[in-house]
């Protein structure tokens, strides 16, 4: 899915270049010419609509577009892509193909419908932006389709619809259903459906015709892969599914934490050539870390959703798949890293707040955005040396009571860019990866508020320690003979005691 303003007319009255890939601009003209009218005068007219404006009924219009308009020309056009004209429909069967890694979406949204569903106040789940919308309703579509939770209907004269329950709802609490009338772009680029509406089921079988039992269950109440989330919703609190983790992950070897995969992402926004901010921690300060979030009582699993690729049969293809996870908020210094655990094993780590909470809607749309303000990171990798690869110098750690220590000296520091290449995520770009909430959840206890801020320091009691910045980091990788002396006047103390 493309998330960009697009020119419904792609062209004017110079030539008509763009209506060979164009079947809104294509109908219009031929309408124009049954009226009698030059295409040339009346195309310009509908440059700022597309097909899915007609689907529900007539588009508002301006008292100056009315004016100038004629009549009949409205008319057939309203007639013509109005879906309620082909009712009843019918569903078809779904080609289950499998969706190959990364490949382009079937569904083009709009940056205008999502403003305009965000603006309208319509919908019960709050979203802070279009474009956190967007991000939503994008892989909402994608994995609905690998999940084969969707469906498609025909009307009587041939037009096709695709229904998608998209597990947002009403003000009233309906569940809202997104209707895909196929796109008006006809090029290889564009994808074969654009959406056009979210309706809740009476207000579909008002306008199709079709029967409740038709319409598509949500991806997230029937596909396996939610499975044990839903019934760890029916039956245990994520604060239970946290003891029993931190019992497994305490059984298990450290060593394990050094093999972290680190998906990197934008912030939100796109950038051209982002910088690689690298951030550097001691296994043993890491681990030391993890354990004391496992056992802090203020920190909570974050359930999120993962995108994955698989290997199909013959290994020749990478298959989109998806996996609901758990993350676990993890204090290092003033900082926050999330751990991601899937199958009760650690799998990858996290830095990018606003990818998180992109991640936790997918998971749950009624996941509240405000409640992970106080996640705060400024870098985008994160790397678990051994310990003695550690620059060492002292750093503050959420708890030093809950592990004993096995280095005199965690650390933590930026390193520089390096040419490693790490996995991409969910929402990050804008076509997806890295550019929700007023409804009940079953899930109420898993509100997150933000923990207290650690002041405990690992260095000697005796020695006074400044507070490390990220400003002083970066001053200390650029001036790297500063950086030696001060690790060896740090050694000369620490070997005082």
């Amino acid at each position: 899915m493309s998330h960009y303003k697009r020119d419904r007319s792609n062209g004017s009255c110079n030539g008509f270049r763009s209506l060979r890939f164009n079947t809104f601009l294509q109908t219009i003209a031929q309408i124009a010419q049954s009226e009698g009218e030059n295409p040339h005068r009346i195309i310009p007219m509908f440059r700022s609509l597309s097909s899915a404006h007609f689907l529900c009924g007539p588009p508002t219009l301006s008292n100056e577009q009315l004016q100038t308009m004629p009549w009949g020309i409205w008319q057939k056009v309203c007639r013509q892509f109005s879906a309620a004209m082909q009712s009843p429909y019918y569903r078809l069967g779904v080609d289950n193909k499998s969706v190959a890694f990364k490949e382009k979406s079937d569904v083009f949204i709009a940056s205008k419908t999502t403003e305009q569903f965000v603006q309208s106040g319509f919908l019960l789940e709050q979203f802070d932006s279009p474009r956190r919308l967007y991000q939503y309703l994008n892989w909402t579509l994608r994995i609905s389709k690998v999940a084969q939770t969707v469906a498609l209907l025909e009307g009587r004269g041939g037009g096709r619809l695709l229904v998608i329950n998209v597990e947002l709802h009403d003000r009233n609490g309906n569940e809202l259903f997104a209707l895909c009338p196929p796109n008006d772009v006809t090029t290889h680029r564009a994808q074969n459906w654009q959406l056009a509406a979210l309706l809740n089921a009476n207000e579909v079988h008002a306008l199709l015709g079709v029967p409740p039992h038709f319409l598509p269950a949500g991806v997230r109440s029937v596909c396996p892969q939610y499975a044990a989330f839903r019934q760890l919703s029916a039956t245990e609190s994520l604060r239970e599914m946290k003891a029993r983790l931190s019992v497994i992950d305490g059984g298990r070897k450290p060593i394990r934490y050094s093999h972290l995969k680190c998906i990197q992402t934008g912030n939100g926004k796109r950038k051209e050539c982002p910088e690689e901010e690298v951030l550097t921690i001691g296994l043993t300060t890491f681990y030391q870390a993890v354990r004391s979030a496992m056992e802090r009582d203020d920190i909570e699993l974050i359930p999120i959703v993962s995108i994955v690729s698989r290997k199909n049969r013959d290994r020749r293809q990478k298959q989109e798949d998806f996996s609901v996870d758990y993350l676990l908020p993890v204090q290092v210094g003033n900082l926050w890293v999330g751990v991601v655990y899937r199958d009760s094993e650690c799998s990858m780590a996290l830095l990018d707040r606003y990818d998180i909470v992109n991640k936790a809607i997918l998971c749950r749309p009624q996941f509240d955005v405000q409640s992970l303000n106080w996640f705060h990171n400024e870098f985008n990798r994160l790397r678990v040396v051994p310990d003695e690869q550690a620059p060492a110098f002292p750093l503050q750690i959420a708890d030093v009571d809950s592990v004993s220590l096995q280095s005199p000296s965690p650390s933590l520091t930026p390193t520089p860019s390096t040419t490693l290449s790490w996995g991409s995520s969910v929402g990050s770009t804008g076509s997806v990866d890295s550019d929700l909430y007023l409804s009940p959840s079953p899930m109420t206890e898993c509100a997150l508020t933000p923990p207290p801020a650690m002041t405990l320091c690992v260095a000697p009691k005796a020695v006074p320690v400044p507070m490390v910045t990220v400003e002083m980091m970066k001053q200390w990788e650029a001036d790297r003979v500063y950086f030696e002396k001060i690790l060896m006047e740090n050694k000369q103390i620490l070997s005082r005691f």
